[in-house]
């Protein structure tokens, strides 16, 4: 399965070094970030040819993204309707990214359904307080 890796700025091309120092070489990934400065229909126009080389109609291509509502998940929304098996995935992360990407499931729905929750999982939710305050905070680490 290809997946498609966008951000605001480099975030998508430094997300997929981490992952290739942990996995090797990934030949299925890919990433195309949105640059500071650029024009968002030079943004679409560069989007849409790399979706329309990477998408296998049979398989279909998963898109992950670093924010849902900004311009790069804006761009590939707005190229989903000419895609039926094109699915986006927004708050790309490096451990949903690693399980999905070393994932062997070649559907993409049971890659979607069983895969997504393992990844999630992996994000370590800890509750810290701080005298009367209660923060909560996402973390990655083992503590």
């Amino acid at each position: 399965m290809d997946i498609l890796l966008i951000s605001h700025g480099p975030f998508c091309n430094g997300i997929k070094k981490s992952l290739e120092m942990i996995s090797g070489n990934m030949e299925n990934v890919t990433s195309e970030e949105f640059k500071p400065g650029q024009n968002p229909s030079d943004f679409r126009n560069i989007l849409a040819k790399r979706v329309e080389d990477l998408y296998n109609p049979e398989k279909g291509l998963i898109v992950m993204c670093d924010l849902k509502g900004g311009t790069p998940y804006n761009t590939i929304l707005y190229l989903v309707k000419d895609y039926p098996k094109l699915k986006i995935i927004t708050g790309m992360n490096l451990p949903l990214l690693l399980t999905i990407a070393s994932s062997e499931d070649i559907d993409l729905p049971t890659i979607l359904n069983n895969k997504l929750n393992i990844g999630i999982n992996l994000i370590d939710k800890k509750v810290i307080e701080k005298g009367s305050q209660r923060h909560e905070r996402l973390s990655l680490s083992k503590n």
